[in-house]
């Protein structure tokens, strides 16, 4: 009986995932985001979050979020949203994100050469790619993307269709535990055009973290984070 007792309880602990946040807009109001003044108009539209932004060279459109004060509460956990890129260079999801120091990790999804999947670390605003993988990435397409970080485990994917349509494999995957505190997460929509006019129109929806993670350590990573002190 006691057996019984102890198994339950240890399924019930590893069956629990908490929902960290969820925002659908459909409220029509972006509640607990911090918009990042950079010129650009931020909007809820037909129960979308809406950024847009017209500037000389280069636009861009940011905006933060936690679970609790703006920050996470915790280091680990897993984001997924719909993203629909319709003008601009680079949109996609921040983490770990650290607004003093404009650092943290980013996954962002590019129209450029046919597309691109990339994770980016941003050390001091300056995007150090580290990962990427070619993918289509058309304009007014609906996408789906995961992004995840477990420890120094970072993790994306993209799909088109349902959220029951996610894949079990990941498209990237990096080691990096150069920022490991909780931060905050976010959305990001840049577009350049040296010497020209860049447009940004992007457009965001169901956007979840939850602390559900399927990306393990490796007997590799312990190696590598022991090397480093951490």
């Amino acid at each position: 009986m006691k057996q019984a007792i102890v198994f339950v309880f240890v399924f019930s602990v590893i069956a629990v995932s908490d929902i960290l946040i969820y925002d659908d807009f459909e409220d029509g109001i972006a509640d607990g985001w911090l918009e990042i003044p950079t010129g650009a108009a931020y909007e809820i539209e037909g129960g979308r979050y809406h950024f847009s932004h017209t500037s000389p060279d280069t636009a861009m459109a940011a905006s933060l979020t936690g679970d609790l004060f703006g920050l996470m509460t915790v280091p680990s956990y897993s984001i997924r949203t719909q993203v629909e890129i319709e003008s601009g260079d680079i949109t996609g999801i921040t983490a770990r994100f650290d607004i003093f120091n404009n650092n943290g990790y980013a996954v962002t999804l590019l129209t450029e050469v046919g597309g691109m999947l990339v994770i980016s670390r941003m050390d001091q605003g300056e995007l150090q790619i580290l990962s990427f993988t070619f993918t289509s990435i058309v304009p007014d397409q609906e996408y789906w993307v995961r992004f995840e970080l477990n420890g120094p485990d970072i993790g994306a994917k993209i799909w088109t269709g349902s959220t029951s349509a996610e894949p079990e494999t990941w498209l990237l995957t990096v080691v990096d535990a150069t920022y490991p505190n909780p931060g905050s997460v976010g959305l990001l929509s840049i577009d350049e055009n040296s010497g020209g006019t860049a447009i940004l129109s992007a457009w965001f929806d169901e956007f979840q973290v939850d602390d559900e993670l399927s990306l393990s350590l490796s007997p590799n990573t312990w190696a590598a984070i022991k090397s480093m002190g951490i």
